[in-house]
This record gives C-alpha cells, sequence and structure tokens, in this order.
C-alpha cells in the first residue's frame, strides 16, 4: 500500500492490526515509516521508539529513529545525543557491515558537531555502499560528505515538506 502512495490507507490498517496486537513490532515499524513518509515525524519517532521498546535489537527502527533525530529540518525534532546512542547501537547491531546505518551514524555524529568522526564513518559508509554494488546509494552519502567536510551538519527535507 506505501509503495501504491495509499499512505492514509495503510495508516488505517496498520492502526487496526494494533488495535489487536498492541505488541506487534513490525506493525509500528511499517507504521513509523509510513507516518515519516507523511512528514509526521513525532508519530513515526512514536511508532519507531515502540517497536524498539517490544524488540530492542530492531537495528532498523533504531536507525530509522536516529535519522529523524539527526536530520530533520525543524530544530524542535531534533536531538543530536540521542541519535548518536540510537545510530551507534544500530550499527553495533549490524556489525558495521550496513552502509545505510553506518551514513546514519555519520549523520548523528555530525548534528552533535563531531565533524572528523562523521566524515571518517561516511566515507566508510560509501565504500560499503559501493562495495555492495549500491552505487545510488554510495552517490547519496558522497553527497552528505560535502556537508562534514564542510562543518555543517545533514538535514534531510525529502519528507518534511510533505508535512505542510
Amino acid at each position: 500500500m506505501l509503495a501504491a502512495g495509499k499512505a492514509s490507507e495503510s495508516v488505517v490498517h496498520l492502526q487496526q492490526a494494533l488495535a489487536l496486537e498492541p505488541g506487534f513490532a513490525t506493525a509500528h515499524y511499517n507504521l513509523g515509516n509510513t507516518f515519516l513518509q507523511m512528514g509526521r515525524a513525532q508519530d513515526a519517532l512514536f511508532h519507531y521508539n515502540r517497536a524498539v521498546e517490544i524488540d530492542p535489537n530492531d537495528a532498523e527502527a533504531r536507525n530509522n529513529m536516529a535519522w529523524i533525530l539527526a536530520t530533520w529540518p525543524e530544530p524542535g525534532i531534533r536531538n543530536g545525543a540521542k541519535a548518536v546512542e540510537l545510530a551507534e547501537r544500530a550499527d553495533s547491531l549490524t556489525r558495521g557491515s550496513s552502509p545505510i546505518s553506518r551514513a546514519t551514524l555519520a549523520a548523528a555524529y555530525a548534528e552533535v558537531g563531531r565533524f572528523a568522526d562523521a566524515v571518517k564513518t561516511a566515507e566508510s559508509a560509501s565504500e560499503l555502499a559501493s562495495v555492495q554494488g549500491n552505487m545510488a546509494l554510495a552517490d547519496s552519502i558522497r553527497k552528505q560528505l560535502e556537508f562534514y567536510r564542510s562543518g555543517s551538519p545533514f538535514r534531510d527535507d525529502r519528507n518534511a515538506s510533505t508535512a505542510r
């Protein structure tokens, strides 16, 4: 449903699933993704957090929370210290093998002003993406790397703009 652009319909179905089984971590994760696509960061964070409460080893939910907390354009949403904590744990859970988790960790480091760490981690993420054959992701990470090298955090306004 989400891929077909039917986010509102997806929300209804996922909320129905959670009404039947409130501890369904995957439904919380998917609802977080849906709300993120809709530009509703607070709602996305709530559901990612619930997924992590249910499954503390959910690296993807931790990663997505960290990404929002590190890169959301609205300052009231961001929390760099929490983003670093979540991203370091997600990266640890993936044993440093996920270029997406590594890129999120780089963004979190940049958000707290640790630009040398952000550059090093983003370079690692880009290399991992290239080795895994994901050139689009590698290119995206290299663009983020330009921000870190210039001493600026990255802001991801792709989903935030849909909330307006």
